[in-house]
């Protein structure tokens, strides 16, 4: 009967080792799964979220609990990537590498669609409930997704939508986004 105190505490110690990883009640941002980690000999832990490429070689990030969508414009076609990890989360925010290295921190937010062109110029636009969600699980299930930013601004407001097509497209060609 005294044993289970002190096996509380030692597993409980064990789980929080990381700091935010393995304890339920504290989710990082861009991690919507919660199970066992085989890298931590089968503990529980939040698995971070994959992102979605396009053609473009653009990065498309979710979090669904929170609803953020968020587009890192890298313009590198996917397969030649030099950014392995891209996102590094935590509870209240996040840094997204830059294909030039620098990096553009994100404060944990809420119903957001979040875009970071190459040259780290971000902007926001606000999102309906469950949007992020939605619209992520449906890029996932396509092949080959051709175009993740025009796909993203159809879900804005018609105003927020003309101040994203305004951010220069990070190519360098002037050309603004369609």
């Amino acid at each position: 009967m005294v044993l289970w105190p002190l096996l509380y505490v030692v597993v409980r110690g064990y789980l929080s080792s990381d700091n935010f990883g393995s304890d339920p009640l504290k989710r990082p941002m861009f991690h919507d799964s919660y199970g066992p980690h085989p890298s931590r000999g089968g503990w529980p832990h939040w698995w971070l979220s994959y992102p979605v490429r396009d053609k473009a070689g653009n990065e498309l990030w979710a979090d669904f609990e929170d609803n953020v969508l968020v587009i890192l414009v890298t313009c590198i076609p996917p397969g030649t990537s030099v950014i392995p990890y891209s996102l590094s989360a935590g509870l209240t925010e996040s840094r997204f590498k830059l294909p030039n290295g620098h990096e553009v921190l994100l404060q944990k937010c809420r119903n957001e669609l979040v875009v970071i062109s190459r040259t780290g110029d971000t902007r926001f636009a606000r999102l309906g409930t469950g949007e992020a969600g939605r619209f992520f699980k449906n890029a996932q299930m396509q092949d080959h997704v051709d175009d993740i930013l025009t796909g993203a601004i159809s879900l804005v407001s018609a105003q927020e939508a003309t101040r994203l097509r305004a951010l220069k497209t990070p190519a360098g060609s002037g050309d603004t986004i369609p």
